[in-house]
């Protein structure tokens, strides 16, 4: 499978950790699901969570991540200076 299409490339992923073998995030592209917590000494904690993921994991539902105001100009100003170069010659 090709790297592009993996969770740390996704719009929708957000890195929210790493371990030892690589970053750890949550998947964004739906509604947090409910989940519960009896860890509490007394009650039954309730709270949402969204699908915690690898960032070398993938779905169906993968969506490239659109670039950075940064990235989009340093990309714009190789390609003007490539086509400077292409008209010098």
């Amino acid at each position: 499978m090709s790297t592009k299409g993996i969770c740390k490339n996704c719009k929708y992923w957000e890195q929210t950790g790493a371990t030892d073998d690589g970053f750890v995030g949550e998947c964004r592209r739906n509604a947090p699901l409910p989940g519960l917590s009896d860890t509490a000494p007394v009650a039954l904690m309730k709270f949402a969570v969204w699908p915690t993921t690898g960032d070398g994991q993938w779905c169906a539902d993968f969506a490239t991540r659109p670039l950075s105001d940064e990235k989009a100009l340093e990309k714009l100003a190789m390609i003007e200076q490539l086509e400077a170069q292409r008209k010098k010659r």
